[in-house]
């Protein structure tokens, strides 16, 4: 039931928390947690409790019907209990992999694209290997150009499933494929994924996100960001408000979800972009990274091109962790395979290639980044701003 005074006057909204959205109101705890929600003039409530993490641990449903939620240390949950049917939930990294219920014999475990949250297929199957005959089956999701799942497929082709969006990825419409005499469904379970690293939750519709939950009624979290401003002004705002051109498989920070090649072609990309394998790095015999040889122009310290790593970049300078291996590398430099003018007679790097975004992730959205140079036939310079570069000795 509601407090006393729930249906008076508002008090003032503080920190982007939304307190009224049509018919809807909300209220909040102290940390910007949404705790309860309910209909005006509707007398009852939808409840959300938290642990000290701020994580979800409890949702009592406008009827009273209570979920419960566990998690590990890494913010994945790994247990749901709705009316006392156990869901557990496998993890590799931060992609959920495999997904079974208590009391009920099937299973799914789900294959994504390689280093992404693009899901691919999903194997349908049964705790006991092959009961009474029948194997796993293999369905495979077609996608749209945000990796967000519209239709699952047989091996045949046939669509067995098939849902549409709206812009925040409210379920608008869905269709299953039934059997033309007994008509059963053709797929066993309700597809679950929605946009990339969110995972629907039909007791409250909200989608579960790892780091936080996510309404696509409102585009928006139900708490606040975990990592502060980091993730933009509003924290509680879903990929800046542009559903249609980025994701947030973590919950955190909204990046782009796709990269325009150079011919034109649209390659979708996970939001976290990895270190580029051609990134050449110097170690010596026990396999640690070790710095190139440096040459000074200008009172600048300029790095050697390798000889085994020529046109590839190189790490020399800074210190950041890569998303790829957890190693601490230098920033780099890249070296042309024909090196282009000297400066005193000693190569010149190609570029620099930064690992961080200056705190500026919206122009430099992908990490690793470059910083090209060009050379006008009198000095180096910043291909994009023009800025001159300190090792500009006379070229011979």
């Amino acid at each position: 039931m509601l407090p006393p005074g729930a249906e008076g006057p508002l008090p003032p909204a503080k920190g982007n928390r939304l307190q009224r959205y049509g018919r809807r109101r909300f209220e909040y705890d102290r940390f910007g947690n949404l705790t309860r929600e309910w209909m005006e003039g509707n007398g009852v409530a939808a409840s959300y409790d938290y642990d000290c993490r701020h994580r979800l641990i409890r949702f009592t449903s406008p009827y009273g019907e209570v979920t419960t939620y566990t998690y590990d240390a890494f913010n994945r949950r790994t247990r749901k209990t709705r009316n006392g049917v156990l869901t557990e939930f496998i993890w590799q990294g931060n992609r959920l992999v495999a997904q079974t219920r208590d009391g009920e014999r099937d299973w799914q475990t789900f294959i994504y694209e390689p280093g992404t949250h693009r899901p691919l297929a999903v194997v349908d199957g049964h705790r006991r290997s092959h009961p009474y005959g029948h194997k796993p089956a293999v369905y495979w999701y077609q996608l749209d150009h945000l990796g967000t799942p519209h239709s699952l497929t047989d091996i045949n082709g046939r669509q067995l499933y098939t849902c549409e969006y709206d812009a925040y990825g409210q379920v608008s419409d869905e269709w299953f494929l039934t059997d033309y005499d007994t008509n059963e469904r053709l797929l066993s379970f309700r597809n679950p994924l929605r946009f990339q690293g969110q995972y629907e939750d039909e007791e409250s519709g909200l989608f579960y996100n790892l780091n936080r939950y996510y309404d696509p009624t409102l585009g928006r979290y139900i708490t606040q960001d975990p990592i502060g401003l980091e993730g933009g002004l509003n924290l509680y705002a879903y990929v800046d408000g542009n559903p249609i051109g980025w994701i947030d498989p973590l919950g955190l920070k909204g990046g782009p979800g796709f990269e325009k090649k150079p011919e034109g072609d649209r390659t979708p990309e996970p939001e976290i972009k990895k270190p580029k394998d051609n990134v050449y790095i110097p170690r010596d015999s026990d396999g640690n990274p070790i710095p190139l040889d440096k040459q000074k122009i200008e009172g600048q310290d300029i790095p050697l091109p390798h000889p085994d790593a020529e046109g590839r970049a190189h790490t020399t300078l800074g210190g950041k962790v890569s998303t790829k291996t957890g190693e601490v590398y230098r920033q780099s430099a890249e070296f042309p395979a024909d090196t282009w003018p000297l400066a005193d007679g000693k190569p010149v790097p190609l570029s620099e290639v930064h690992w961080g975004d200056h705190g500026t992730p919206h122009h430099h959205p992908y990490n690793p980044h470059q910083h090209p140079f060009i050379f006008n036939g009198k000095i180096w310079l910043r291909a994009k701003s023009n800025q001159t570069l300190p090792f500009n000795a006379k070229p011979r």
